[in-house]
């Protein structure tokens, strides 16, 4: 009886482990660098030299900044 306990018990215990194939996967989608760069550049394409691009992510931080030519960024 009493090995049928101990055993109930540590059944139990292990059945309480919280186990990691349950957790949540936390996926952040942001701009890759790759992608910034394809966008900063299509945008000067479009835009032309005297121009200057700056591609932040969602949170606004800064991914890509090529100037342009003449173009800064205190330039208006």
């Amino acid at each position: 009886m009493p090995f049928r306990l101990a055993t109930g018990v540590a059944l139990a215990a292990l059945l309480m482990i919280p186990s990691s194939g349950s957790a949540q996967v936390l996926m952040q989608r942001d701009v890759s660098l790759r992608m910034a760069l394809t966008i900063a550049e299509a945008a000067l394409a479009a835009c032309g030299v005297n121009t200057s691009v700056a591609v932040v992510d969602r949170a606004g931080r800064l991914r890509v900044f090529p100037p342009g030519r003449w173009g800064g960024a205190a330039q208006s």
